[in-house]
């Protein structure tokens, strides 16, 4: 079930990155205590707590059920690295570099794993997905929020329906356990992006970059102890790969036309201070594509002491000159 969940999900993330976002479940057609997997979009910050999702049988569609208690777990599946879907040409209108300037992240799809309950009438009938308004949705896409998701609902036979494994995340790895789906779940962390854009970006207004520098005020807490000191070590920058780094391409002169920005990050932290940098020796970078998530390493021993506030942003040309770029803003995730 996991495999044929991971395989559809590709089918899906090409589905966004041809322009337009998936919406069904899968599988169609299933039995009351059986495990369904809903693709609901490309969102930003869903989770268990701020998805509405009801059933609405065709034969009574004023008397939804809902479903919003069963839901098992919502995560992100993004495609293969060395996938064709990840890899298309950073020209094309339909790429993941046109998606990215939309959305302010990288390819994914939003999955919401359902184990239906009991007493769902039998036959054909709608999900409806109501999303909170700390959730944000891809640009110029299909809206979840207004898009019936089909599906039936099968008929009981002899044997019970019992929810899906998912042996690969099971607890010690035990095909009689239900799989911990929350270990895919996003951590609470404050993402770090570009503000979303109202269709295409410019590209004339962002310039390629050689170096980015962001300065942040991250005060930690201990939480089994407030009077300790957290360590440096309590937190973790995390890079997500927001734009596919493409190969060099030479020209027909043999002059290289498109080059790989080949970009590095590194991040230091002393006492509230942390300091997250990125340098492109190929002056590649662009300002709209940075994202990072600041979490907090460990999160049963230390969390924010409060809402970690952008202090200082810089941007410089190879040649150490500072330029002019965009703010980025900061976004709580899972708070």
């Amino acid at each position: 079930m996991l495999a044929r969940l991971y395989i559809l999900a590709i089918i899906f993330t090409a589905l966004i990155i041809q322009g337009c976002v998936a919406l069904q479940p899968f599988p169609t057609a299933a039995r009351a205590g059986d495990t369904i997997s809903l693709a609901i979009g490309s969102l930003e910050g869903a989770n268990k707590n701020n998805l509405i999702i009801t059933f609405a049988p065709d034969s009574d569609p004023g008397t939804p059920v809902d479903l919003s208690p069963y839901i098992r777990s919502v995560f992100n599946i993004f495609p293969d690295k060395t996938s064709q879907v990840n890899l298309q040409d950073l020209n094309q209108i339909d790429s993941i570099n046109s998606l990215t300037s939309w959305s302010a992240h990288s390819a994914w799809l939003t999955v919401a794993v359902i184990d239906l309950p009991e007493g769902l009438v039998v036959g054909p009938g709608t999900v409806t997905v109501t999303t909170g308004s700390d959730i944000v949705h891809v640009n110029n896409a299909k809206k979840v929020d207004d898009i019936s998701i089909p599906i039936e609902i099968l008929p009981q036979t002899e044997t019970p329906a019992s929810p899906d494994n998912f042996e690969y995340y099971a607890s010690q790895f035990s095909s009689s356990t239900l799989g911990d789906l929350a270990q895919l779940e996003p951590s609470k962390q404050v993402v770090v992006r570009a503000p979303i854009a109202s269709g295409l970006y410019n590209s004339g207004i962002h310039p390629h970059v050689g170096a980015a520098e962001y300065v942040f005020s991250v005060p930690m807490v201990k939480l089994n102890d407030p009077s300790i000191v957290p360590p440096s070590t309590a937190l973790m920058v995390v890079r997500e790969e927001n734009y596919y780094d493409y190969a060099q391409s030479a020209a027909y002169d043999g002059s290289d036309n498109n080059i790989a920005a080949q970009t590095q990050m590194t991040w230091f932290k002393n006492g509230d201070d942390l300091t997250v940098m990125f340098i492109s020796p190929t002056n590649q970078l662009r300002d709209q594509l940075i994202r990072f998530s600041i979490i907090p390493y460990t999160a049963m021993q230390y969390d924010f002491a409060q809402m970690p506030t952008l202090k200082t942003y810089r941007y410089f040309d190879q040649n150490g000159n500072e330029i002019s770029g965009m703010a980025p803003i900061l976004v709580p995730v899972n708070f």
